[in-house]
């Protein structure tokens, strides 16, 4: 099972096998560090890529040099937008066991998704 560490500025999602990987694949569950986001981009679950209106969207840039938006779904504390934002970058980022997903924060609604890769 991954390893989950959260500071103020970031969280540390240690990839410990191909299971992990698997399943951070599939989608970017929050809820285990919920509070790292605004509880504004909470949001009604929609289609996917449909983001509320009302909640607090987040921007996200990553290290495989794009960037996406996405809220956080209320029925399953996942960050919505997955195909062009989270399964992208794990396509692109190719993260191994043992390397470390990271989300930093760079202020209210701003994050940097990046991997910290032990080889």
């Amino acid at each position: 099972m991954a390893r989950i560490k959260v500071t103020e500025d970031a969280v540390r999602i240690t990839l410990n096998s191909r299971e992990d990987i698997w399943f951070w694949e599939r989608r970017f569950n929050v809820f285990d560090f919920l509070e790292f986001f605004p509880i504004e981009a909470v949001a009604e679950s929609q289609p996917e890529g449909g983001m509320s209106k009302r909640g607090m969207i987040l921007n996200f840039a990553t290290d495989a040099g794009f960037e996406f938006t996405s809220d956080i779904v209320r029925d399953g504390f996942f960050l919505r937008n997955q195909s062009h934002g989270t399964r992208r970058w794990m396509n692109e980022a190719k993260p191994q066991p043992g390397d470390t997903i990271v989300i930093e924060k760079t202020d209210v609604s701003h994050y940097r998704l990046c991997k910290d890769s032990v080889t």
